[in-house]
């Protein structure tokens, strides 16, 4: 085609590409030369608007101090992230106590006469310091935030106390004396000490509300006391003292602190107990008469000589005899000498065992002791396992068999134990559960019931031996439930969180090791009878947690009325405590502390050592309330596990099920972090 057929198109095209960009409109008008029918024409039409800023700041987030708390200081540092805005931050205000205190805040660093404001960009955080000191009491604080167009957002409000001043506090009472001793005068404690007749005093006094009070009593050549009491609401307080002794100079130190952790002190107020005693008087002595010469009738005395000056014409008197001394005799009732005694014992215990003993739990024993003073230590020895003997017959009832009963001794320490294969474990806290009644049943109908065994003390099952075949396990207690109904977390296998499921025995010589979670039932759940509230007593007179207290007891009885019936109970207790504290303690060659990241000592945690070669249990134990455990093995390689509910064993390189374990006869320590499985379920988020 010829070029002149393209010369029409072309041009269209560079008009097309002249006109300008916008937003294009239909006119309704017709422009000079054009006509509406022939040449209507799109032309560009522009509009501008303005539109408003209507977008209030990010709210801001309050930091410190946080919401109820109470402060020490009166001018504390307020903490809040900064507000972001679609245009910006103008400024912000500082509202106290629901009214505006300061205005205009900027969103740099500033001081002024009013304030000092810090800003950390990296974090966004507003640090601003007033200068002039709050008042004590309870305040609140709330920061708005402002943009340019005055659209602004309010924070939550926060309340908190600021408490400078030292908590008051008075003594008004100490025993029958009425004194006034008073934090808020120095001078008012006495210099001379305060002498009492009764050797219990009953402080009392006033302070400030809810304060907790530390009082220390320090004897000489006693173990000092420390008590702790707190001041009730109305602002009152008392406290009963205990035995005291006589005729000593005791003081007593008052620490008290408030709830924002002021303190104020009483120091140095003594007292002396005056001891009780007996005097008895001299006799009076009787004078002895002088007999007068009588004078013979008719005849005239004789005048006397006059006497030779520096000569007595009379004999010298005998010296008149000495007065007798008055007799003093001190008594002390029998309660202060049996709390003399329990204090004696308690000195000839080591401390560790001395210092958790009740004492005021032997002064009122001791009372009873006159007549079952001469067997009361064997009584007392023999009075909670056969108490829990009792509630155990009573739980199984009519299922109670010779080989359950033998079970039961052995469980109660009355009979020896076998090596300990499980452990039953409460699922809420992880508690052993003691005395809970393992039923091994094999999966063949015709077999029936193979095992029956009972938990100790501290929740341990021994000596289960089973023969080839298939089994399952089920557990029955009257306040715990099997299986729990919890799930198994998925890095513990069905032996560390056993919940009935069949297993195999394919040795005759394999032991099985189950770790077995129990639920504790509600309280709607539990019977409310006779036997139930004898196995709740049993529960909390654990043996491990009297054994200290029986033998202080026993010991204050044996030294009161020493029998050869006593004698024998302490020497029994003697032979315990050396196996428990030196031969247990000074024979463990592996110990250890179990704790979670922070360092915190984590209880109950069980732990296992195993022989590798074998799958053996050879150690079963569980850790203290400070993390701590003890054990004795041969030496030798083990495996060693550690479990606990809600903890992972977990490193770096990933969760561990065991680790292998050189023992040798030198004592070695082995510690254990635990990982919290919430720390790893927000570590992985």
């Amino acid at each position: 085609m010829r070029w002149k057929n393209f010369l029409l198109p072309l041009l269209l095209g560079s008009l097309l590409f002249c006109i300008p960009a916008g937003v294009f409109g239909q006119d309704a008008g017709v422009l000079p030369g054009e006509t509406l029918s022939t040449n209507p024409k799109e032309r560009p039409e522009y509009v501008t608007a303005i539109v408003p800023d209507i977008v209030p700041p990010s709210t801001p987030i309050l930091i410190s101090p946080e919401d109820e708390t109470v402060l020490t200081v009166s001018a504390p540092t307020f903490e809040w992230q900064g507000s972001t805005d679609n245009v910006g931050v103008d400024h912000y205000q500082f509202w106290f106590d629901g009214v505006l205190l300061f205005d205009s805040i900027p969103t740099t660093a500033t001081a002024n006469s009013e304030y000092t404001l810090l800003y950390d960009s990296l974090l966004n955080h507003y640090f601003l310091t007033p200068k002039t000191p709050l008042s004590d009491g309870s305040h609140t604080w709330q920061i708005h935030a402002y943009d340019a167009a005055d659209n602004y957002s309010e924070s939550v409000i926060w309340s908190f106390i600021i408490d400078t001043t030292a908590p008051y506090f008075k003594i008004t009472d100490i025993g029958p004396e009425i004194v006034d001793i008073n934090t808020g005068n120095a001078e008012s404690v006495p210099t001379d000490a305060i002498h009492l007749a009764d050797n219990e005093p009953l402080l009392k006094g006033t302070g400030e509300s809810n304060a907790t009070v530390q009082l220390t009593i320090t004897i000489p050549g006693d173990p000092t006391q420390n008590h702790s009491f707190s001041v009730d609401g109305s602002g009152n307080w008392d406290f009963q003292v205990g035995i005291l002794p006589r005729d000593t100079e005791i003081t007593f130190d008052f620490v008290i602190s408030d709830s924002a952790g002021n303190i104020s002190v009483i120091s140095g107020l003594k007292i002396i107990i005056d001891p009780i005693v007996i005097i008895i008087p001299p006799p009076s002595p009787i004078p002895t008469p002088t007999p007068s010469p009588s004078p013979t009738p008719g005849i005239t005395p004789t005048p006397s000589p006059s006497p030779t000056p520096g000569v007595s014409p009379f004999p010298s008197p005998s010296p008149s005899p000495e007065a007798s001394p008055i007799i003093v005799i001190p008594i002390l009732p029998p309660r202060e000498i049996i709390h003399e005694i329990v204090q004696e014992s308690l000195e000839a215990i080591p401390v560790e065992i001395s210092s958790s003993l009740p004492v005021q739990l032997f002064l009122s024993i001791g009372r009873a002791l006159d007549w079952i003073a001469p067997a009361g230590a064997l009584l007392l020895t023999a009075a909670p396992p056969l108490l829990t003997l009792l509630s155990l017959l009573l739980q199984f009832g009519g299922s109670l068999t010779w080989q359950l009963l033998l079970r039961l001794l052995q469980a109660l320490g009355l009979l020896p134990a076998k090596d300990p294969q499980g452990i039953v474990y409460n699922s809420e806290t992880n508690e052993p559960v003691p005395f809970a009644l393992l039923t091994i049943q094999s999966v063949d109908p015709d077999a029936g019931i193979f095992e029956t065994v009972v938990t100790d003390e501290n929740g341990i099952y021994q000596g289960i031996q089973l023969p080839r075949g298939k089994y399952t396990i089920t557990v029955t207690h009257q306040d715990f439930v099997f299986p729990t109904a919890k799930v198994k977390p998925k890095y513990l296998t069905s032996s560390d969180f056993y919940t009935g499921e069949v297993f195999n025995v394919t040795s005759d010589e394999t032991h099985q090791l189950f770790l077995i979670p129990v639920d504790p039932k509600e309280t709607s759940q539990k019977e409310k009878t006779l036997k139930s509230r004898l196995n709740l007593t049993v529960a909390r007179l654990r043996m491990k947690n009297i054994i200290v207290p029986m033998f202080s007891i026993s010991l204050v009885i044996t030294i009161i009325s020493p029998s050869w019936l006593n004698y024998l109970v302490i020497a029994c207790y003697l032979l315990v405590f050396a196996q428990k504290y030196f031969f247990t303690n000074r024979r463990a060659n592996v110990r250890g502390t179990i704790t979670n990241k922070a360092g915190e000592p984590i209880r109950d945690a069980i732990i296992k050592l195993s022989d590798p070669n074998t799958t053996d249990l050879v150690v079963l134990v569980s850790s203290n309330k400070k993390g701590q455990y003890a054990a004795h093995c041969p030496p030798g390689k083990y495996y060693i596990t550690v479990t606990k509910m809600g903890f992972v064993w977990y490193r770096e390189t990933g969760s561990m099920r065991f680790e292998e374990l050189t023992v040798e006869d030198v004592t070695i320590e082995y510690n254990v972090t635990l990982t919290s499985t919430e720390e790893i379920t927000v570590s992985l988020l």
